[in-house]
């Protein structure tokens, strides 16, 4: 049914101008220069790298919907697959808000594949970390709406690897996750610049006090469980009622008396 309705819906969608500038830029530039176009659009050119092969083919732009389309299905198929819901809610929850995505040949479809990717890879994060962080990266390189989630998830990731035992390599993985995305996201420092700039803001200090704020995320949610495990341990010593010895003695003698 989900599939039927959307696809009827590409079949009805015109293409807007914000899907042709896209196509336009990664048809008429080569990477290099789609990385100086990107910071016009404001988001990050993972999404116009997915485009270039295509355009560069002989794809057509009236063609580009489809794209969008195969990759919310492929993000539709991946939560139907790991949903942990019932059935009935996962059946529903698949014609929600984002599903319109599909329909219309933008970044955003490409980013609801990617959420479900890591969400799906977030249970094994533990046993592969290098895969869910490398899933954060790019979820962080599609759009900037999605940067305070993967910002959230690396640093609950970090702390959880600080804690578990194994190699000391492993801590590493958060740090490669965040190579897909400054290749990504660097090229939008002028907008990012300018955008700061208004509110007479310096973006290197925003971006220190971010980094200074994520680390102490990750000491706080690495030690937090060491703390309240010791304290739950200290109140149960301290609320633990001391056994007299005639209570001893008394349940010895019922004991014998039973027997």
């Amino acid at each position: 049914l989900w599939f039927a309705l959307y696809f009827y819906l590409c079949l009805c969608h015109e293409p807007f101008r914000d899907e042709a500038q896209s196509f336009m830029i990664a048809k008429h530039n080569s990477i290099p220069g789609i990385m100086r176009f990107c910071w016009e659009e404001g988001h990050p050119w993972l999404w116009h790298l997915f485009l270039y092969p295509f355009a560069h083919l002989g794809f057509p732009y009236a063609g580009v919907k489809w794209l969008g389309f195969a990759l919310t299905a492929a993000g539709i198929g991946v939560y139907v697959r790991k949903s942990p819901f019932p059935l009935p809610v996962t059946a529903l929850t698949v014609f929600l808000e984002y599903s319109y995505y599909c329909s219309f040949g933008r970044c955003y479809a490409l980013m609801l594949l990617l959420c479900m990717l890591t969400a799906a890879s977030w249970k094994n994060r533990l046993r592969r970390p290098w895969l869910t962080a490398l899933c954060i990266g790019l979820l962080a390189s599609v759009h900037l709406m999605a940067w305070p989630l993967c910002l959230m998830l690396a640093c609950i990731h970090a702390a959880e690897l600080v804690r578990a035992a194994g190699s000391r390599w492993r801590l590493l993985a958060p740090l490669a996750g965040l190579a897909p995305a400054a290749l990504f996201c660097l090229p939008l420092w002028p907008q990012i610049e300018s955008t700061f700039a208004k509110f007479g803001w310096n973006p290197g200090v925003v971006f220190v006090l971010l980094g200074l704020s994520a680390a102490g995320t990750v000491v706080i949610f690495a030690l937090l469980p060491t703390v309240l495990g010791r304290k739950e341990r200290l109140h149960r010593d301290l609320c633990r009622t001391p056994v007299r010895a005639d209570q001893k003695e008394r349940e010895r003698r019922r004991l014998r008396a039973s027997a």
